[in-house]
């Protein structure tokens, strides 16, 4: 075994533990639920019939980014393993940005809510998917890691949706795993393995933006109470928008090039594949 395939093989052992015990302190918790106001933006403000209009704009960026990342991961010499995750997760990442103008237009019992947090779930677990594809295994980016991703992402959305419909409150814990468990990257050593396309620090910028996003959808009001002028909501989706199009740049400037970039390792058989394999 070479020093190389050692430590994907330690960083992955570490990340798995991590992740169990993650798991394991989510079920001693005990359940999360979202406050009654929850379903509501801090930001209200409306332009005339439309409502919540700075959270309802904030979604068109997100719109676009996404469908400008998915042509640029389709058009870059990046390999099959590495864009299947990657395409699929600028998919949602424009999906979430529709479903998030849909949301702010009509918050109140309206089935986008639930839609929205399905989608981004499925867009951090690809995410994931993409980081181990490139450094770690090919076959953490097949057809069966992606569709088991987004499977993943409705099993846990649909457990919270059931405990809403049923007792009022749905519990959270498993989207809360989906959600962070990215970030265990980091403390995981992963960040350290070599990738063939991006770079340790296109991944701290990426985790990062991802993380305060995180925290400031957490604190909606309590930043638009302290800013004055801009809310938690809008935040969050700017810093997901800004991290996906920080990956779109990396994609794009990949297109039309061969080279091995930061370092290569397995996916041999994925060398081969046309850059015209369809989606």
């Amino acid at each position: 075994m070479t020093l190389q395939a050692l430590s994907r093989r330690s960083v992955l052992m570490l990340f798995a533990a991590m992740s169990v015990a993650l798991a394991a302190g989510l079920l001693a918790w005990g359940p999360v639920v979202l406050a009654p106001d929850a379903h509501h933006h801090a930001d209200t403000h409306a332009l005339g019939s439309v409502a919540n209009l700075v959270v309802t704009l904030t979604g068109v960026p997100m719109l676009l980014v996404g469908l400008w990342g998915w042509k640029a991961v389709r058009r870059s010499c990046w390999t099959l393993s590495v864009r299947r995750p990657w395409s699929r997760f600028f998919a949602s990442v424009s999906l979430w940005g529709s479903i998030s103008c849909l949301y702010a237009l009509t918050p109140v019992g309206s089935a986008s809510f639930v839609l929205a947090h399905a989608v981004a779930a499925s867009g951090s677990s690809l995410v994931l998917l993409a980081f181990l594809a490139e450094r770690v295994d090919a076959r953490f980016g097949s057809m069966k890691a992606c569709a088991g991703a987004v499977i993943a992402a409705g099993i846990a959305t649909g457990v919270w949706w059931l405990d809403t419909a049923s007792q009022g409150a749905g519990d959270l814990r498993a989207l809360m795993l989906l959600g962070i468990l990215p970030l265990l990257l980091i403390p995981a050593g992963a960040l350290d393995l070599r990738g063939r396309y991006t770079s340790a620090a296109d991944w701290v910028l990426l985790l990062s933006l991802y993380a305060v996003a995180r925290v400031c959808n957490l604190s909606d009001g309590s930043i638009l109470e302290w800013s004055g002028w801009i809310s938690g909501q809008t935040l969050m989706q700017l810093g997901t928008t800004a991290a996906a199009a920080w990956i779109a740049l990396r994609c794009s400037q990949a297109a039309g090039r061969t080279g091995q970039g930061f370092g290569s390792f397995g996916d041999s058989n994925q060398r081969k594949a046309s850059l015209n394999t369809s989606f």
